[in-house]
């Protein structure tokens, strides 16, 4: 958007990654935090076959203690939000995602995203309490509140810190541009202005 972005030009099975500690607030006894950044393609022709996940923040897998958002594997493609604690609490019995309602019910799922290859889509996802009874995650695209989410996160988050990763551009083909983190959930005016920033997240730094 301002300057240089990622472009990743074909699906890859090695996604670049941050090391999450150090730069995600994780707490197994309860951790908030904030996820933005800005997506410029369009699902339908520029995204191969399977599922996409621009983000995955994970020790592990998609499904046991992870925050994500991928598109679905086949046109026309839905956008989703997942957040889901330790796999053996909110899966005991193995269940396969389709087959599961304690995993299609959790996801915040948007029919027709807003997603082109001329424009830049703002997504940002909140969470708060995670680790404990009553967390809670919502997504928002535009800076707008995405019907949906989670507000029942009642499983442990358990990581091994050190495998924690922030996972960019899994199966993505697009250009990915301004990740920023925070330490805590924003509230819908913050995300708002943070989507109408004039000169991108930049503008937020300090001296």
């Amino acid at each position: 958007r301002f300057g240089h972005a990622l472009r990743f030009t074909e699906r890859n099975q090695h996604a670049i990654f941050y090391r999450a500690e150090g730069n995600i607030g994780y707490s197994p006894d309860g951790w908030s935090g904030t996820v933005s950044f800005w997506l410029s393609l369009d699902p339908a022709t520029d995204l191969e076959p399977g599922f996409c996940d621009p983000i995955q923040i994970t020790d592990a897998a998609y499904n046991d203690a992870a925050i994500w958002v991928d598109f679905t594997a086949e046109n026309p493609r839905q956008f989703r939000l997942g957040v889901f604690g330790d796999l053996d609490v909110w899966n005991p019995d193995g269940l396969g995602p389709n087959d599961n309602p304690a995993f299609t019910d959790r996801l915040a799922v948007v029919d027709e995203p807003p997603f082109a290859g001329d424009r830049w889509t703002h997504v940002a996802i909140t969470y708060a309490g995670l680790g404990q009874p009553g967390g809670a995650a919502t997504l928002y695209l535009d800076g707008e509140r995405v019907p949906g989410g989670a507000d029942d996160i009642d499983e442990p988050f358990t990581w091994d810190v050190e495998l924690g990763a922030i996972r960019l551009g899994v199966n993505y083909v697009g250009l990915f541009d301004e990740l920023s983190l925070f330490d805590r959930s924003l509230t819908d005016d913050e995300v708002r202005t943070l989507h109408a920033l004039d000169g991108g997240v930049a503008a937020l730094s300090m001296d």
